[in-house]
């Protein structure tokens, strides 16, 4: 009886670990669906500034007036 009951508090331990693990899973890949998802709408809301940077197309132009 006592080995029955040790095999029997085993068995549910290791059910337990099983759900903890599969749990971990499934909250490690929410958060890294939630860290993707952050950064995009941090990129919406804040776009790259591009009053400062040269853009090709403005290059191109330069040079074509130049020509001119």
């Amino acid at each position: 009886m006592f080995i029955i009951s040790k095999i029997v508090r085993g068995r549910r331990l290791l059910q337990e670990m099983e759900e903890d693990t599969k749990e971990n899973e499934h909250k490690k890949q929410q958060k890294k669906k939630d860290k993707e998802m952050k950064e995009i709408l941090n990129f919406e809301d804040n776009p790259p500034d591009t009053s400062t940077s040269v853009q090709p197309s403005d290059a191109m132009t330069g040079i074509l007036n130049r020509r001119k």
